[in-house]
């Protein structure tokens, strides 16, 4: 897998999370699907340990924006 297919998988998880985190209330569902989308960023953070987090969109904490 090329850096461009990562970028574009994280650019849609990304929003996909965003479009839930928008949400005012979220449902049991809801609220799950947005801590498998920010556990999936934190894999792929920490598989692309070591790279520009920057060049891919990942250079931020996924919890913080997410979770909390």
């Amino acid at each position: 897998m090329n850096k461009n297919n990562i970028m574009q998988i994280v650019e849609d998880i990304i929003k996909s999370a965003d479009e839930l985190k928008a949400k005012k209330d979220l449902t049991e569902g809801e609220y799950g699907e947005l801590i498998a989308y920010a556990e999936t960023l934190c894999i792929i953070q920490d598989a692309c340990a070591g790279y520009d987090l920057s060049e891919i969109g990942l250079d931020f904490d996924v919890d913080e924006k997410y979770l909390l």
